[in-house]
């Protein structure tokens, strides 16, 4: 007995752009919850160095710790590289976003020394 199946399940297309492809890890039938709560930490992580970002910028205060914050950015850097090489997207946009935002507090903390 053979089974043929319609060949669109076969070929399925591949999601465009970022978006698109975190909308598609939602969708995943072995998605868990946990899969859902680490996209959503993965994106929103980052975003806790705002308040770092206005205090250099809106205050003008460079008084913050060069060096830490240099290594919090280059410590991304084998992260970003596991990212690639494991084709792991959530990794690779959460350490990317991550880094350009302790860039721009690095850049800051330059500015206004």
């Amino acid at each position: 007995m053979s089974v043929s199946l319609p060949i669109h399940t076969i070929t399925a297309e591949r999601p465009h752009g970022v978006f698109a492809r975190l909308a598609a890890l939602f969708r995943r039938p072995q998605a868990d919850h946990l899969d859902h709560y680490i996209v959503l930490f993965a994106i929103a992580a980052p975003f806790t160095n705002i308040p770092q970002i206005l205090k250099v910028y809106l205050e003008h205060d460079g008084n913050l710790s060069l060096l830490s914050w240099s290594l919090y950015a280059l410590f991304n850097i084998p992260l970003i590289t596991h990212g690639v090489i494991r084709k792991d997207k959530v990794v690779l946009f959460n350490t990317t976003l991550n880094m350009c935002m302790q860039i721009m507090v690095i850049a800051g903390i330059l500015l206004y020394r």
